[in-house]
């Protein structure tokens, strides 16, 4: 009664029997077949001081895309019903460890969700494999919540580190493989990423809603020393790491994204809203797209020179961040070393100001013809804008769309940020 035979290494179901047709060469029937009735595996509210230690946790289904409502996700699964479950889920949790778990062919939505005001969670020590959504959920998209100014309120103080996610967004393949959306006080640092259908790391929510007028809750929160390999292989418009929203004194460094597949937008993606962020010392491999894309947003560039910030060290640029001014002052300035003159940019939707950070001595410039302009750069810092000018090694030129400069380590490339242009320093880990 099957309309066609699955493919090799596919199952197909009548209303009775489940087929399922090996690949070649033939091996035998499967040892071991697991047909899952449950979408949570654990649930707990209110939990308090507590720990999961060296626990397994497998086997889990999501139902809605076979419910009449069907599955429409906006983004990282969300859709107009509520918010993606997690096999494991916490709410208002207090003071809870996961620490060296396991979480394998799972087919839920997420492996685990943590949110409903949840204080102090930690992720350690973990690992995610063959998962058909995303692996780790942390707070909510709540935007009513998201204006909470009591503490109790507020999604805060998580910590993701050194786990292992492979095989991410097999199946829901929107799933990010870590998303965390209002949280503030949040460090996701030291994770190994590879094989997932979309963005490797999801922080924030609300594109441009918070932008002006009333801020809501998210800030404090750090990206660092991640390494994300093999991503965004199924849709577009993500990256190794994806923001939205303002998050004061929020940062972005010190991470390793190799083969972001996205053709288009970058591989450190702040999108609409995203502002405050100190992006730097990140490197991009062997993707077809940007190192760093910035949105603009609501009516106004990712950057523009209406306010400026103190003075950031030589050789880092800052994203939007807070000014002496107020809560409402942007970043524009990157601060050149050695006291070299900032060059004023202009483009069609602002004004910026950028600085030319001069590379370290000791390893020149040389232009290099007919690069792919795949790699990222290597130590000492190469940068550059549309009609930038180059410093160190040979003074005066220009760099020009579709060359890169390469140093006895490595590349740096030119980018060009849609409509918006920027000057970043991209340095080796």
């Amino acid at each position: 009664t099957l309309p066609r035979p699955p493919p090799a290494g596919q199952f197909a179901c009548s209303d009775r029997h489940v087929f399922y047709r090996p690949r070649e060469p033939y091996g035998g029937p499967p040892r071991d077949a697991w047909a899952p009735l449950h979408e949570a595996i654990l649930q707990a509210e209110g939990l308090a001081n507590h720990s999961f230690q060296r626990l397994a946790f497998s086997h889990a289904t999501w139902r809605q895309p076979s419910t009449p409502e069907g599955y429409v996700p906006t983004q990282s699964l969300v859709t107009p019903l509520g918010e993606p479950p997690g096999a494991v889920s916490l709410g208002r949790a207090r003071g809870v460890a996961v620490d060296g778990c396991s979480f394998a062919n799972l087919g839920s939505a997420y492996a685990l969700s943590v949110g409903g005001a949840s204080q102090q969670v930690s992720v350690v020590g973990s690992s995610f494999t063959s998962l058909a959504g995303g692996a780790v959920k942390l707070g909510n998209v709540d935007d009513e919540r998201a204006l909470a100014t009591s503490p109790e309120r507020m999604d805060s103080a998580f910590r993701v580190v050194d786990n292992t996610i492979r095989s991410a967004a097999l199946e829901l393949r929107g799933a990010a493989a870590i998303f965390a959306g209002y949280v503030r006080d949040t460090t996701i640092s030291h994770n190994s990423v590879a094989e997932t259908g979309y963005t490797a790391i999801s922080l924030g929510w609300g594109w441009g809603t918070h932008v002006l007028g009333r801020q809501t809750f998210m800030r404090n929160n750090h990206v660092v020393s991640n390494r994300m390999e093999r991503v965004v292989s199924a849709l577009n418009d993500g990256g190794c790491i994806y923001t939205l929203g303002p998050q004061p004194n929020s940062t972005v460094s010190l991470n390793y994204c190799e083969a972001d597949r996205a053709p288009v937008v970058g591989s450190f993606y702040h999108d609409n809203g995203s502002r405050y962020f100190r992006t730097t010392r990140n490197v991009a491999s062997n993707s077809p797209a940007p190192c760093v894309y910035l949105q603009g947003c609501c009516g106004a560039p990712a950057l523009d020179a209406r306010r400026t910030a103190p003075r950031a060290r030589a050789g880092e640029g800052s994203t939007d961040g807070p000014s002496p001014r107020g809560p409402g002052g942007r970043v524009a300035r990157l601060v050149p070393r050695r006291g070299a003159a900032a060059q004023q940019l202009r483009t069609g939707r602002g004004q910026l100001l950028a600085g030319l950070p001069r590379p370290r001595r000791g390893l020149p410039l040389r232009r290099r013809q007919g690069d792919s302009g795949e790699r990222a750069s290597a130590r000492g810092v190469a940068s550059r804008g549309a009609g930038g000018r180059r410093r160190g090694g040979r003074e005066g030129q220009r760099s020009r769309p579709g060359r890169t400069w390469k140093d006895a380590r490595g590349t740096c490339e030119k980018y060009d940020f849609f409509g918006v242009t920027q000057l970043y320093s991209i340095y080796q880990k």
